[in-house]
């Protein structure tokens, strides 16, 4: 037997749930006048809980919730746009700057006029797609550092 009285976690397991609960604390609460007293509180509490109706809405509390929440926006900020638009008016300057060249470099020499156009249109595309990621990542971390 414990010399100590269960705390209100063990008493309230006791009452839930009997099979549960460690032997000493059993045999505690089945020798303790103190200990009877206060499971018998917690099964009057328990029993009035029981027997009190669940709430009900009377309005959707899903819907209410939805309103109140943000809704994503999916607008192109300015600097994308005018990312795309100057990589695109660049195509053709650096097309025409290869095609000049590829007379003066052995490397461009090799290839036909539509394989480094090819070439060209692909470095740029991935150019701008890393600028663009980089971009967002930077305004999610300027949201999270003004958050």
């Amino acid at each position: 037997m414990i010399k100590d009285h269960p705390n209100d976690e063990a008493i309230q397991q006791y009452v839930v749930d009997i099979d549960a609960c460690p032997g000493y604390i059993k045999e505690h609460v089945s020798n303790c006048k103190d200990c009877q007293i206060r499971t018998r509180q917690y099964m009057v509490i328990i029993q009035l809980l029981q027997g009190q109706e669940k709430p009900v809405f009377d309005f959707d509390l899903a819907a209410l919730v939805k309103k109140k929440m943000p809704q994503p926006k999916r607008n192109v900020s300015a600097i994308t746009l005018w990312v795309i638009i100057a990589a695109l008016v660049s195509i053709y300057p650096l097309a025409k700057t290869l095609s000049f060249l590829k007379s003066r470099f052995f490397i461009i020499s090799g290839i036909e006029p539509l394989g480094a156009g090819l070439i060209a249109t692909t470095a740029i595309g991935l150019f701008v797609c890393l600028l663009v990621d980089m971009n967002r990542t930077y305004r999610k971390k300027i949201k999270a550092l003004q958050a």
